[in-house]
């Protein structure tokens, strides 16, 4: 963190594209939130998921 201060980051999927209809995707964003906080680049501490159905 960034003076050991917290701070808010958001993030979009690039043109929505349907990344958590595949659980093999899901675990592939899983295992890279727990690499990041194991490794202590991050610390999460919570997440919203949005899914719009257009």
């Amino acid at each position: 963190m960034y003076n050991d201060s917290p701070y808010f980051y958001t993030d979009t999927i690039y043109n929505f594209e349907h990344l958590l209809i595949d659980n093999h995707l899901k675990m592939i964003i899983i295992l890279s939130w727990q690499y990041l906080v194991n490794h202590r680049l991050v610390e999460i501490y919570g997440y919203v998921i949005q899914i719009i159905f257009i």
